[in-house]
């Protein structure tokens, strides 16, 4: 999203400087402050970005706009009591305003220039001043005026000052937003008048407007003249009608949506939501059949920002839905249910001690109800959770899964837990049977139709590809998982296609261009909200920079992989992301940076995780030399070879040996080192990798040379 809107923007603004106008932004969803900041950094076009916002925003992003050279925030400070005068002069130029007056309006006023426009207007609904030639005098009742302390009291008295069809109106306008048509005010009970003439008295009174846009009913849509007074006149609405009008409302738009009903999905959650908790606060009678719908609706929206990808959407709306299972007497297995589906969503975000702790609770207690599809979810992230550290129960949890989707016989299901079956066999290094297991999902997935797995598979197999050696097959897979991500795909699938884009552009050697897809993988995998992913993103910046010598760069996004990938259930990740950052250091000549990293490294992988307790003993491999200590690089060279060796990992093998070559001639031993690099070239002598057989062919040259020297 963020970088399809910015060339959206850069585009438009080719031809001509383009200013974007973002008001209220203190109400505004984190996703939509992350994209603004985005455009105000990365945007390269003439755009001037004008966002308006409280000092509320302050309490979201305490830095909003700090740190960018080409962003600066502006201060709106209060009117100053001399300003307040002179607007008043300006706007409530009124014979015989009493000097007393005066001063209680700038006083309350406290310097906010909309005070003194709506105690305008209340003089003049109120008929406390009246228009003669052209001019406002003050009647008799302006002396008995009451001035309302606040600006809400203000709009209050305004709207008290209303014939009741005329406030009722607006009232059930606001219980729809500060947009509404008549048609939803109709819905919600009789108006004792036609609602259009009701709006227009309204209009004349300056309090709402007509757009020129059609509303969903089929009439005009109308908008209040500011957000406060839709706050104030929704804020005066009882309790007990608040909640009939937002249940009446929800099953109006649901039924005028019609075909398009899923387009407003969660606007009716939300009303069945608020519907359901206002009585709840109330003890009315019929709280279970609203407390039913809501939870109905919101789960469904949840599952709807689950499927384009929104995890954190989808969060928000377990939680709720989970907040609406509380106070109503679901079904056991709907409320496990939504435990279960809020847990998953917590466990792609922010995985804590307490969210694992959850997701294994959960699973004995739904083990006890008929099968369901949150279980094999649970199953399966369970038993990516425990893979690092307990094989054999995590292959168990994996076929536990695999068997409880076909109980449940969905095709969609089937296809998902067969295809994550491959992470044991990849974490383990056993790349042949990963690679059987993604060819029965994919073959499963073609024979049934179930395509939601399909970007997974086809990711997964162009990763076995890659790490195997089978660079064309690594290319041809990358090539459709980026047209089907881009076609079908989340936010978090086209992060993953674009990192694999990434990866095939950097072993070719276009090096600017590996960086660009790199980093829109990262900005992608920050759009979809999963910290793992967010994570790993960073690897690939950084093997782009360090590819083309800016270390200090490639530091900065292996630290932020470490800080994204805190947490007990990522730390096989995070202790990858210190062994790769440990070897920066030692280039960039911080030893002991170097060896804390490593230390923690091996502190935190996992008894099974092969690839990094690989990695972890080539990171002391590399720090050993560096400190001079031959013997003990030789022995953690030959351990990380070993252990790599031992696996399908073929391409971190060579990696691995081609390092250690490069250690072999600079302590001496170029005839050694001669053997392994010709391994590594001829490994990587493929039309794919032409940077990484370069890298190769240059250490060959240093070896030769070594050679030569008597």
């Amino acid at each position: 999203l963020r970088w399809g809107l910015r060339r959206y923007l850069e585009r438009r603004a080719a031809s001509a400087p383009l200013t974007i106008v973002f008001d209220d932004i203190h109400w505004a969803e984190p996703a939509l402050l992350d994209l603004i900041e985005d455009l105000a950094e990365w945007a390269r076009a003439p755009l001037f970005l004008l966002c308006m916002a409280r000092p509320d925003l302050r309490e979201m992003r305490a830095g909003w706009g700090g740190g960018l050279m080409n962003a600066s925030a502006i201060r709106l400070e209060p009117l100053t009591p001399a300003e307040s005068a002179r607007l008043i002069r300006e706007l409530l130029a009124i014979d015989a305003l009493p000097d007393e007056l005066r001063a209680q309006v700038i006083d309350r006023s406290e310097g906010n220039p909309l005070y003194v426009e709506e105690f305008l207007r209340m003089l003049i609904d109120g008929g406390h001043v009246a228009k003669r030639d052209g001019r406002f005098v003050a009647t008799a009742s302006l002396e008995r005026l009451v001035v309302p302390e606040t600006l809400q009291g203000l709009v209050a008295a305004r709207l008290d000052s209303l014939p009741v069809a005329v406030k009722r109106a607006l009232q059930r306008g606001a219980v729809v937003g500060k947009v509404f048509w008549p048609e939803a005010i109709a819905a919600q009970g009789p108006a004792g008048e036609r609602i259009e003439d009701l709006l227009v008295d309204a209009a004349r009174r300056d309090l709402a407007s007509e757009l020129d846009e059609r509303g969903l009913g089929g009439g005009r849509a109308w908008t209040f003249k500011h957000i406060l007074i839709r706050d104030v006149a929704y804020d005066a609405i009882p309790k007990a009608e608040r909640s009939r009008a937002h249940d009446a409302f929800g099953r109006w738009l649901e039924h005028a949506a019609a075909e398009r009903v899923d387009e407003y999905a969660e606007i009716v959650g939300y009303h069945a939501e608020q519907a359901f908790l206002l009585a709840q606060e109330l003890g009315e009678p019929d709280l279970q059949d609203l407390g039913v719908r809501a939870h109905r609706a919101l789960v469904a929206s949840g599952m709807k920002a689950r499927q384009r990808g929104d995890v954190r959407a989808s969060r928000t709306f377990f939680q709720r839905a989970l907040t609406v299972a509380d106070g109503t007497e679901l079904a056991p297995l709907d409320r496990l249910g939504t435990r279960g589906l809020l847990a998953i969503a917590k466990a792609k975000l922010d995985v804590s001690d307490e969210v694992v702790n959850e997701i294994a609770a959960l699973i004995p207690e739904l083990r006890t109800h008929p099968p369901t599809v949150v279980l094999v979810d649970l199953l399966q992230l369970r038993s990516l959770q425990i893979s690092d550290n307990d094989v054999v129960a995590a292959a168990a949890l994996d076929r536990e899964a695999v068997d409880v989707a076909r109980q449940i016989g969905d095709p969609e299901t089937i296809a998902w837990a067969m295809t994550r079956s491959q992470w044991l066999p990849w974490v383990t290094g056993d790349l042949e049977t990963q690679r059987r297991v993604l060819a029965e999902a994919f073959a499963y997935i073609e024979a049934s139709g179930a395509q939601g797995a399909l970007g997974e598979v086809l990711g997964w197999l162009r990763g076995n590809a890659w790490q195997r050696g089978a660079f064309g097959e690594m290319e041809e897979y990358g090539r459709r998982h980026q047209e089907w991500a881009m076609a079908n795909g989340s936010a978090l699938q086209r992060a993953v296609a674009a990192r694999g884009l990434a990866q095939a552009t950097l072993m070719r050697g276009d090096l600017d261009a590996a960086l660009a897809q790199a980093r829109h993988a990262a900005e992608l995998a920050t759009d979809a909200g999963v910290r793992e992913w967010i994570g790993i993103s960073e690897w690939g910046v950084a093997w782009a920079l360090d590819a083309a010598g800016h270390l200090a760069g490639a530091q900065a996004a292996l630290e932020a992989s470490t800080r994204t990938l805190e947490g007990v259930a990522l730390q096989g990740f995070r202790a990858e992301s210190r062994t790769q950052l440990a070897r920066l250091l030692v280039a960039r000549g911080d030893l002991a940076g170097a060896r804390a990293q490593a230390e923690l490294a091996r502190a935190e992988v996992g008894p099974s995780d092969i690839f990094t307790i690989a990695t972890t003993a080539w990171a002391f491999a590399v720090i050993a030399a560096a400190d001079g200590r031959a013997e003990e690089a030789e022995r953690s060279y030959r351990e990380a070879r070993e252990r790599i060796g031992s696996t399908g990992y073929r391409t971190e093998a060579m990696q691995i040996q081609r390092d250690h070559a490069r250690f072999l001639i600079e302590t001496g031993r170029a005839t050694e080192a001669w053997p392994l690099l010709e391994q590594v070239r001829a490994f990587y002598d493929t039309p794919q990798t032409g940077f990484e057989r370069e890298r190769t062919v240059e250490l060959l040259e240093r070896c030769a040379a070594a050679k030569r020297q008597p």
